[in-house]
């Protein structure tokens, strides 16, 4: 990950007074996200986690998941999502296939835990922790180190769901792939609508961090994504099929017909599935 620590740290001096983040809660520059990442790191390196460690993330604020996922990579900890939005059953799983040694959370409803040690990120970005009563498997004590950088389960279209964990080096591979292909300049704005929850949203909104570019987060979904990109001045959208579909709908619904209906957005990404025309 030096690829995106170094770009990262060269704009924190260069755009360190500049927009990186908007979200609900915080809004945050170059200069700060790079402290907080840093904040992080420290106080997770202090309670024991390091390239041994796979933490699992657990989070309603995007801003906060977001600071905790890049500190875990600054400290090539590796780390897997389990969004509440999933039942609970299905969270044990994933944390279990992956053999989860500590989760990292900013939710204070006991039901969020799942009996691991748990590290909670305040809302002041302070750190507090509580004891887990599960019984860890023996890898979640392991001495060597995680190769993977990230874990997460795949679609489940040729079988059984299957985790897959790419590496520290092939993440920063595909994050500079992603910026080669897609023209972005520091400044401009990306609204991912998928959830950090989700691998690729999480990758392209490190990518455009590294690029200078700021990210906007959220903490929940537009209901009007054609207002909500106006409004927030959103020159590249990254988008699934179906979401790219209801825009495509909200568009058509406009009063006047005049083209392109979005002058101001320079890309748009579509994937996750075929893109019909």
């Amino acid at each position: 990950m030096n690829f995106v620590f170094s770009r990262l740290e060269q704009q924190s001096v260069l755009r360190a007074d500049s927009l990186a983040v908007i979200g609900n809660r915080y809004r945050l520059t170059f200069a700060e996200l790079f402290a907080l990442v840093e904040r992080l790191s420290a106080g997770f390196r202090a309670y024991g986690i390091g390239s041994c460690s796979v933490a699992g993330l657990i989070f309603l604020d995007p801003v906060r998941h977001l600071v905790a996922s890049l500190a875990l990579l600054s400290l090539r900890a590796s780390q897997v999502a389990l969004p509440l939005r999933e039942v609970r059953a299905m969270r044990i799983t994933l944390a279990e296939k992956s053999d989860l040694s500590v989760q990292i959370t900013d939710v204070g409803d006991p039901e969020a835990n799942l009996g691991y040690p748990t590290i909670r990120i305040g809302e002041n970005w302070e750190l507090s922790t509580s004891r887990g009563d599960r019984q860890m498997p023996s890898k979640a004590y392991r001495t060597e180190e995680v190769q993977a950088a990230m874990y997460f389960m795949g679609s489940g279209t040729t079988g059984a769901p299957k985790l897959i964990a790419p590496g520290f080096d092939l993440l920063s591979s595909l994050i500079a792939r992603d910026l080669s292909v897609r023209t972005m300049w520091p400044g401009e704005r990306h609204y991912c609508m998928s959830s950090l929850d989700y691998y690729t949203a999480k990758r392209r909104t490190i990518g455009c961090l590294s690029a200078g570019v700021t990210v906007v987060l959220p903490d929940f979904r537009p209901t009007k994504i054609l207002e909500f990109c106006r409004k927030g001045r959103i020159d590249h959208l990254s988008l699934t099929t179906s979401q790219a579909a209801i825009l495509a709908s909200e568009v058509a619904r406009e009063k006047t017909s005049r083209l392109p209906a979005m002058p101001w957005v320079r890309s748009m990404f579509v994937g996750s599935s075929p893109v019909g025309e």
